[in-house]
C-alpha cells in the first residue's frame, strides 16, 4: 500500500509535489514535478495506479494525479516541465481525454471515517435554546460549558472554539436577526458548529501527542514563520483554465526550497499513516472499499470532464438575459425584496416574512385567496431568482466548454452521493441541483468523442426501499397490483376511494382538487419523518384529520405503525411521566438493513448535558434563578423554572431532529449505498492502471448517466442489469429503466 498527498498551485492548478511512502514504515519520497524529468513523474503516477494507494480525500489527489499524467503526457519526456509548457497543453482535448487513471485499489481514511467515527463532523445545524431569562442567560451559559462536553474538532473552523453565545430576539416574534426590537426579558442561547474534518484537525483531535512530537506549532494552519504565498483566482468548474499562471513562480519556489513547507509535506504522510494506523489499515488486506474507488472515479472524471452542447447554452444564455435585464428590483438582495414585498403586505403579514429565503417565498405563494398581488409578487422573486441561478451555470459552461463535475462520495450522514467539491474555492459545479427537465438537461450530451451515452434510474424507488424496510404483507400486495402509494395513502387522507384520488393525478397540487399530487409530496415527507404540522399543511387539512387518516393507514398496513414505533422506541428518550419527564438511555445510531449506520452520539450527550442542568442545576443558577419571576409564553414562572423550560424545549426540539432523521435514514441510506454499489459495479470495468477511457459513471440521487465506449456498451447493460438484480433478495420491488444510445441527458 502506497501512502500519498499532493500539493499543487491553490486547489485545482497544476501540481507541485507529490509526498508518497510505500508500506507501514518507508520512507517518506517528496517528488517535485517541477524539478524531475516528465518521464519520472509518469512512471511515479504509473507505479501509484498500479498499486493500492491509501490517501485522505482521495477524490482531490486523484483528480491531481489525473490531471498530472493528462498534461504531463502531452509533453517532451527527457526534461522537467516548465510552467509554460504546463500551460499550454493543460485545455487541450489530449491532455484531458487521452487517458484515465484508476489504482488496483483504494482507501480513503477521510470516507472511512465519515462513515464511523468522523462522521458526526458532517454538515450539523446549530443548537438553540430558546427565550431564556436574560438574567440568567451568563450563569447558563457558564453552566453549558462545564455541563456539555463536546471535542474542539466540532469548532475547528471557529477561532473562538467551543462557544455558546447569547442572541438577542425580536420582543414580538421571538426571531433573531437585523432589524429587531431586542425583548428586554429573555433571549436566546446558541451554539453553532464549525466542525472540520481536514487531516490536520482529525490529527489534532485524536493524537495531539503525536502533532507535539513532530513539531507542528499548529496543526489547522501551516504553523508560524510559513513563508506565504498569494492564492491563485480559482475556477472550480474550469480546472484548465490558467487563472493559476500569476503566481506559479512563488508556489513552485516555496514548496521546491521552503524547508518548513517540505517538512509540512513530510508530515502529511506520516499523518495519514498515523490515521490509518488508528483505523487497522483497512484495505492492506486486498478487500476492496467500493466508497473509495470512487473517489478517485470523482478525481478521474473531475479532470476528463463532460460534454455540454455550447450551441444550446448560448442560445439559452441569451434568452435568459434578456430576461433578467432592466428589474426594477435586485432581487438576490433580501433588504430589496423584502421592501418589496412589505409594499404590498399588511402588517400581520409583515410579521410572517421573516426572511426572503425560498421557503419564505413558496409559502407566501400560497397566500393567492388571501393577498394575490402579495403571492404573485413573491412568485416573481422566485422565477427571476431561478433565471439568475440557471445564467449563471451556463456561463461557467460556456467558460469552461465541459461540464467538470465534483462529487462527495459520502455526502451525507446516511451514506448518499452528494454534489459539490469538498475543498476549494471558485464555483465548483454541484450536478444534483441541475434542475430536471428537457430544457436544461438535453444541453447536456454527456458523452464526449468516441463514446455514447446510457443511464436510467430506478422506478419509484423510495416506494420499493420503503416496501422493503416496513415489511408489511397488505402494503407488498397492493403495489404488485400496480396500485400506487400515493393513492392509497391519499384515499385515507381525504376519504376517496383509489379511483377518485387516481382520476386527480394530472392537477396540479395547487388546485383544490388536487388530491393526487398533494398526497405524493405527502407520502415522501410521511417516508422522511415530517412533523404533523407539515405534514397537513402540505395536503391541506387540518390535523386532527391526518392524525385520523395515519390511523387508519397504520391500521390496513400495521408493518408502518410497526416501524415507526421502532424508530421513537429507540431514539426518544425523553418520557413523559405523571408528574415529571423522565430519561431512559436510547440507542447511539439508527442501522439500515444493509448494514450502513447514522450515529447520534453527539445530540445525545448534549441531551445528557441539558437534562444534567434541568435534574441538577448549578449553585449558581440556583441563587439567580429562584429570585426573579418571569412570564414565560404567557406562565408564570420562576427565572430557574423558565430556564428548564428553555431547556426541555431545546431537548425536545433535538430529539424531534433525531426521530425525523432516523426516519429519513431507514430510506436514504439503502437508496445512496445501492446507487453507490451499482455505480461501483460500472467503475469496474474501466481498467485499472493507465488506460484509454471505457466508462464515466455519473451518480446523481438515484440514477446513473454513463459515457461508455461503443464496444462495451453491451458489458455495460449487463453489469446494470446484474448489479441491480443483486439486491432483489432485500428489495424485491427493484428495478431501472436503463437505457442505451441516448442522445442527452434529458432522454434517460
Amino acid at each position: 500500500m502506497i501512502y500519498f498527498d499532493t500539493e499543487s498551485i491553490g486547489f485545482t492548478g497544476p501540481t507541485v509535489l507529490i509526498q508518497w511512502a510505500d508500506g507501514r514504515d518507508g520512507e517518506v519520497h517528496l517528488h517535485d514535478i517541477f524539478q524531475r524529468p516528465v518521464s519520472e513523474s509518469l512512471e511515479l503516477i504509473e507505479r501509484l495506479a498500479g498499486s493500492g494507494v491509501c490517501g485522505y480525500n482521495l477524490s482531490h489527489d486523484w483528480f491531481h494525479v489525473s490531471r498530472t499524467y493528462g498534461t504531463l503526457s502531452c509533453l517532451p519526456k527527457r526534461r522537467p516541465p516548465t510552467i509554460m509548457d504546463i500551460a499550454d497543453v493543460e485545455d487541450s482535448e489530449e491532455a484531458h481525454d487521452r487517458y484515465c487513471v484508476k489504482p488496483v485499489r483504494a482507501i480513503d481514511l477521510m470516507l472511512w471515517g465519515r462513515k464511523g467515527e468522523f462522521q458526526s463532523t458532517m454538515g450539523r445545524k446549530d443548537i438553540v435554546i430558546r427565550k431564556v431569562p436574560r438574567a440568567l442567560s451568563d450563569s447558563l451559559i457558564e453552566a453549558l460549558h462545564e455541563r456539555v462536553r463536546i471535542p474542539s474538532i466540532y469548532f475547528s473552523k471557529n477561532r473562538k472554539g467551543y462557544h455558546w453565545e447569547v442572541k438577542e430576539i425580536d420582543r414580538e416574534t421571538g426571531r433573531e436577526g437585523i432589524g429587531i426590537t431586542p425583548d428586554p426579558d429573555f433571549v436566546n442561547v446558541k451554539l453553532k458548529f464549525s466542525p472540520s474534518t481536514a487531516l490536520k484537525a482529525v490529527i489534532e483531535n485524536m493524537f495531539p501527542e503525536f502533532a507535539v512530537q513532530l513539531g507542528i506549532d499548529s496543526i489547522g494552519e501551516m504553523g508560524e514563520g510559513i513563508f506565504k504565498v498569494k492564492n491563485p483566482m480559482e475556477y472550480g468548474y474550469y480546472p484548465s483554465s490558467g487563472a493559476w499562471l500569476p503566481v506559479a513562480h512563488e508556489h513552485i519556489y516555496a514548496w521546491t526550497n521552503d524547508p518548513r513547507r517540505r517538512k509540512y509535506a513530510v508530515n502529511d504522510v506520516l499523518f495519514t499513516r498515523k490515521v490509518a494506523e488508528y483505523f487497522k489499515y483497512p484495505g492492506e488486506e486486498g478487500v476492496p472499499d467500493t466508497d473509495s474507488m470512487l473517489a478517485c472515479a470523482v478525481g478521474a472524471m473531475h479532470w476528463k470532464g463532460f460534454a455540454v452542447d455550447l450551441v444550446k447554452v448560448t442560445q439559452r444564455i441569451k434568452e435568459l438575459e434578456a430576461l433578467t435585464a432592466g428589474l426594477p428590483i435586485n432581487v438576490n438582495s433580501p433588504q430589496q425584496v423584502r421592501g418589496h414585498l412589505f409594499s404590498l403586505a399588511s402588517p400581520v403579514e409583515r410579521l410572517l416574512v421573516q426572511d426572503t429565503s425560498k421557503k419564505t417565498l413558496l409559502e407566501v405563494m400560497g397566500w393567492k385567496d388571501e393577498n394575490k398581488p402579495l403571492a404573485d409578487a413573491a412568485a416573481w422573486v422566485y422565477q427571476k431568482r431561478r433565471d439568475f441561478k440557471e445564467l449563471d451555470l451556463l456561463q461557467k459552461l460556456r467558460h469552461a466548454k465541459r461540464l467538470y463535475a465534483t462529487f462527495k462520495v459520502v455526502g451525507t450522514k446516511s451514506n448518499r452521493m452528494g454534489g459539490g467539491s469538498e475543498v476549494g474555492r471558485g464555483g465548483s459545479i454541484n450536478p444534483q441541483g441541475i434542475k430536471k427537465g428537457p430544457g436544461i438537461r438535453s444541453m447536456f450530451p454527456l458523452a464526449g468523442k468516441d463514446m455514447i451515452l446510457c443511464g436510467g434510474d430506478f422506478s419509484s424507488f423510495e416506494v420499493c426501499i420503503a416496501d422493503a424496510q416496513w415489511g408489511d404483507h397488505n402494503l407488498h400486495q397492493d403495489l404488485l397490483e400496480g396500485k400506487k402509494i400515493h393513492g392509497l395513502f391519499g384515499m385515507s387522507f381525504y376519504g376517496l376511494s383509489y379511483d377518485e384520488i387516481m382520476a386527480t393525478e394530472e392537477i396540479s397540487g395547487n388546485d383544490d382538487n388536487g388530491y393526487y399530487s398533494r398526497s405524493k409530496n405527502a407520502v415522501f415527507a410521511f417516508l422522511y419523518g415530517a412533523e404533523e404540522k407539515k405534514l397537513a399543511e402540505t395536503l391541506r387539512i387540518p390535523v386532527s384529520q391526518l392524525n385520523a387518516a395515519i390511523r387508519l393507514i397504520e391500521d390496513r398496513y400495521p408493518g408502518i405503525r410497526k416501524a415507526r414505533e421502532r424508530i421513537f422506541e429507540s431514539h426518544a428518550p425523553l418520557v413523559q411521566g405523571e408528574r415529571a419527564i423522565g430519561w431512559i438511555e436510547p440507542k447511539e445510531y439508527c442501522e439500515s438493513f444493509l448494514g450502513f449506520r447514522r450515529y447520534f452520539t453527539m445530540e445525545y450527550e448534549v441531551m445528557r448535558g441539558l437534562y444534567s442542568l434541568i435534574e441538577n442545576p448549578t449553585d449558581k443558577l440556583k441563587e439567580v434563578g429562584k429570585g426573579i419571576d418571569v412570564v414565560r409564553r404567557g406562565k408564570s414562572q420562576t427565572g430557574l423554572g423558565a430556564t428548564a423550560s428553555a431547556l426541555f424545549g431545546a431537548m425536545f426540539g433535538l430529539q424531534g431532529q433525531i426521530v425525523r432523521a432516523a426516519a429519513n435514514h431507514t430510506i436514504q441510506s439503502p437508496g445512496g449505498q445501492i446507487t453507490k454499489e451499482v455505480q461501483g459495479k460500472v467503475w469496474e470495468l474501466q481498467p485499472c492502471g493507465v488506460s484509454s477511457w471505457v466508462v464515466m459513471p455519473m451518480n446523481i440521487h438515484d440514477e446513473l448517466q454513463v459515457p461508455c465506449v461503443t464496444d462495451s456498451v453491451d458489458r455495460l447493460k449487463a453489469t446494470v442489469d446484474q448489479a441491480v438484480s443483486h439486491f432483489k433478495p432485500v428489495v424485491p420491488l427493484i428495478k431501472m429503466k436503463f437505457k442505451t444510445g441516448l442522445s442527452d441527458w434529458s432522454k434517460k
